[in-house]
């Protein structure tokens, strides 16, 4: 995904990020004398971060007072200024978002190193940043719980869906809020007002803000493009590099992911788009750090930039040595600087890493050439439009790496038969409208607060609007808000062309490309069902041949009773293959039996006997396994994720025992 969340993470966190509250000192003790900011004036910057977290100074007595209106001591002061060290309880999307803003972390002591002065910053600093992030992702969940209640006033499941989102930054929400939100019979006319009123206050506290020189408050006037919310006024392009090393291995990956591209049209294709005036094709800089887990790589528009998570390519690069080393050689590249120096002597490593993520490289690509040729990310990181992921991206950039998959199918089936994103390809095969809806249930899933399409921002910008002509009814607000609107409109004219623009593109795709992909690939699926059965796994022959009825009953209708035929055949093979099959894990069998289960519910049919024994057996197994592995977890959040899905597979075969001995661990600890 291109980085429309974690791009922002100074203002927002996309996933959930929170202030790490064990990074706030401890009480000052009775004897420690408070602190005079007269008498030992602060530095400018490190002010304002204490002004931002809400400490408050009284310029008569030179006392600092804290955000509990306590005086603040000298020792709190001093343990505050003290580098920050703590890095591990930062949350990983935290940690890619100082990434995305030009910081940088040194595992080895859990610095925070400034991108200009390349030195520690402080826990006071560090504290604020966090900080920043937890409030930024407060306003963007408003915005988006203010739209639901607002678009849907009187549904139930709406007002759950925004207790859920309010949730994800609980602990910086106003309380009144979420007494309101977790009081389980509250009317959803109350929790809208509540929302609605939460919604504006955070407005107008970002309506002040401005991260431009640092945390700090500052008034929108003095702006020549000022932000709606919670935005810094113009972006500044922020550099790419920290130093030379990393710009050294930026520039031979780049020329790495040329040549992986160019071996295939598609790649070709988005390559041509980075040409600059003298036919020079020109990738944005491609930086080699450490990111979110869940991620191989994300296009950050902030710094026009190609990150590529370094564990991926450590995970790569380890495979080659004997197991015996890879422990040691795993501590030895773990070193940033050890591994860059590895991937410049070792261009063989490097194409092998590209090689074999080509398809994520060339989807954040896609989403770089739709920031290139448009505006839409620019007006969103000015604040003229909402920080969303607009889903009509996303299909855009999964068709291109689909397109791509299609002609390595068709030049060799063996490179893509193993590859995770066939999948996603097939299903745009089978119906292009399939292929965008599984997209964009997985966003929606995952990232409820940011996924939107083109007509919910569009939505989204309307109600803000909304609420700025509202804030302008204050005559001290009036100018600000008026300043803000300029701005709104020109975003919303930069949307309207998005819309066109993506309607223009997919219509001309479907007409002339499309139905000649769909024929090619119809034709290549007997050969991935060759590879899937000499490889033993007939699991996967039984799934293609599902996806094959599909687009045989849009194409080749003639070739759809042979088809049906062939599966109910396989279906009975594969359910009597399944429990005998050694190498399959717990969860490959869960995969193929509610695939299954599905086959025989969609055709309306009873379900085999055999089936049946293998349902009880195979939930009966889940339902053991997630609750042990639920009474051996210690994180809460993954314990409970281990009882639901214990639960879920007890209540699949309605077995009382079960439930009753997972009820019993839920109230155990």
């Amino acid at each position: 995904m291109p980085l429309f969340f974690l791009h922002l993470l100074l203002l927002f966190s996309l996933f959930h990020s929170r202030l790490s509250y064990s990074q706030s000192p401890s009480p000052p003790s009775v004897s420690d004398a408070p602190y005079n900011f007269k008498k030992e004036p602060l530095k400018k910057k490190d002010r304002g971060s204490m002004e931002f977290l809400g400490y408050r100074f009284d310029e008569k007595t030179g006392i600092i007072l804290s955000p509990t209106n306590q005086p603040t001591s000298r020792s709190e002061i001093s343990s505050l200024l003290q580098p920050f060290t703590s890095i591990e309880e930062v949350k990983p999307e935290s940690r890619t978002g100082l990434i995305t803003v030009g910081y940088r972390i040194d595992y080895q002591t859990g610095h925070i190193l400034d991108p200009k002065t390349k030195k520690p910053i402080n826990r006071l600093e560090a504290t604020a940043l966090l900080y920043s992030f937890a409030l930024g992702n407060k306003h963007l969940i408003l915005e988006r719980a203010h739209h639901l209640s607002s678009s849907y006033p009187d549904s139930s499941s709406v007002s759950d869906m925004v207790r859920e989102l309010l949730s994800r930054e609980k602990g910086v929400m106003p309380q009144e809020l979420m007494s309101v939100a977790d009081t389980a019979k509250t009317n959803s006319a109350n929790l809208r007002q509540q929302v609605e009123q939460a919604y504006i206050h955070s407005t107008q506290f970002w309506d002040g803000q401005s991260f431009s020189d640092g945390i700090k408050k500052s008034n929108l006037l003095t702006r020549s493009s000022p932000p709606t919310a919670p935005h810094p006024r113009s972006y500044p392009k922020i550099p790419i590099y920290f130093d030379e090393t990393e710009k050294k291995v930026g520039k031979v990956l780049s020329q790495d992911i040329t040549t992986r591209l160019s071996l295939n049209p598609v790649g070709r294709e988005l390559l041509s788009k980075f040409k600059d005036r003298f036919g020079r094709i020109k990738l944005p800089g491609v930086l080699v750090t450490w990111i979110d887990p869940r991620a191989g790589a994300i296009y950050n528009s902030q710094s026009k930039s190609l990150i590529v998570n370094q564990q991926y390519i450590l995970d790569g690069l380890l495979s080659d040595f004997p197991e015996k080393d890879r422990d040691k050689m795993g501590q030895q590249l773990g070193d940033p600087k050890k591994l860059a120096d590895y991937l410049l002597k070792n261009p063989k490593a490097r194409a092998r890493f590209v090689t074999q993520n080509d398809v994520p490289i060339l989807h954040e690509l896609t989403h770089a050439w739709q920031d290139k040729r448009g505006h839409l990310f620019l007006e969103m990181n000015r604040g003229h439009l909402p920080g969303v992921d607009p889903l009509e991206s996303e299909y855009e950039a999964f068709l291109n790496q689909s397109r791509y998959i299609h002609y390595q199918l068709m030049k060799d089936a063996e490179s893509v038969a193993w590859n995770r994103y066939l999948s996603t390809y097939l299903s745009f095969m089978v119906d292009f409208d399939l292929g965008t809806e599984s997209i964009h249930q997985t966003y929606s899933r995952d990232w409820p607060e940011g996924a939107a399409t083109f007509a919910t921002t569009d939505s989204l910008q309307t109600e803000r609007l909304g609420v700025t002509r509202r804030l302008m009814e204050d005559p001290n607000q009036r100018v600000i808000q008026q300043i803000k609107i300029r701005g709104m409109k020109h975003g919303t004219r930069v949307l309207q062309e998005e819309k066109s623009d993506y309607k223009r593109r997919m219509d001309q795709f479907l007409k002339t490309e499309y139905p000649q992909l769909r024929q090619e690939a119809y034709a290549q699926i007997p050969k991935l069902s060759s590879i899937y059965i000499n490889k033993g796994r007939l699991d996967y022959t039984f799934s293609l041949l599902r996806l094959q009825l599909l687009l045989a009953k849009a194409i080749k209708p003639q070739d759809v009773s042979r088809i049906e035929k062939d599966l109910g055949t396989n279906a009975l093979i594969v359910t009597d293959w399944l429990p005998r099959d050694s190498s399959l894990t717990l969860e490959d069998k869960l995969g193929s039996l509610h695939n299954l289960l599905d086959y025989y519910d969609q055709k309306k049919e009873p379900r085999p006997k055999a089936l049946q024994d293998l349902r009880f057996s195979l939930c009966t197994q889940a339902a053991n396994t997630y609750l042990d592995s639920a009474h051996r977890e210690t994180d809460p959040k993954n314990r409970s994720v281990y009882m639901d899905a214990a639960e879920f597979y007890a209540k699949e075969i309605n077995d009382t025992k079960l439930l009753e001995a997972i009820q019993k661990e839920r109230t155990a600890k």
